[in-house]
């Protein structure tokens, strides 16, 4: 299941479908705020249902700190995900607070609207080595010169470079 802006789907829901369907066993959370979900979620169901977070990773921390299976976040940025899942993981949550914190500025220019997070996305993943190109599925938005900029500042002071 995915509980999203848009198709949203309530934490007892949730508990009752993953109850009434035993292979109904996992569940994206996206809604904002995804923590007070998480909470709501696993006092209804338990350990019956193993949870995921969305909304690009804006709340990581905060959702594993309340049981989350992983995140589904962008692509461009699956190796900070992993070093930060493997830190926490390894009970080091300060360590993994820290790291993904740091990244916060990139993953916030996946929040553009109008399609925009998909040129972005792109344009990390064709800087870090991965892609020739970076030309998303139209009609999504192309961001404006000004935060190629930001993007070239931010990727700069981050290190981010070939993976």
């Amino acid at each position: 299941m995915q509980d999203m802006t848009g198709a949203v789907i309530a934490p007892g829901m949730l508990a009752d479908l993953s109850s009434a369907h035993e292979n109904l066993c996992y569940a994206k959370i996206e809604t904002l705020p995804t923590p007070n979900r998480f909470s709501d979620t696993v006092e209804l169901a338990g350990n019956r249902l193993s949870m995921f977070g969305g909304a690009n990773g804006v709340f990581f921390i905060e959702e594993m700190r309340r049981g989350a299976k992983g995140t589904m976040q962008g692509i461009a940025l699956c190796d900070v995900v992993r070093k930060t899942w493997d830190a926490f993981q390894a009970g080091n949550e300060i360590a993994a607070e820290s790291m993904w914190n740091l990244y916060q500025p990139l993953v916030k220019l996946y929040t553009l609207g109008e399609g925009q997070l998909y040129w972005i996305a792109k344009e990390i993943l064709r800087r870090r080595g991965v892609f020739t190109c970076a030309f998303p599925r139209l009609p999504a938005v192309k961001p404006d010169p000004i935060t190629y900029r930001e993007l070239d500042a931010l990727m700069e002071r981050l290190g981010v470079a070939r993976i």
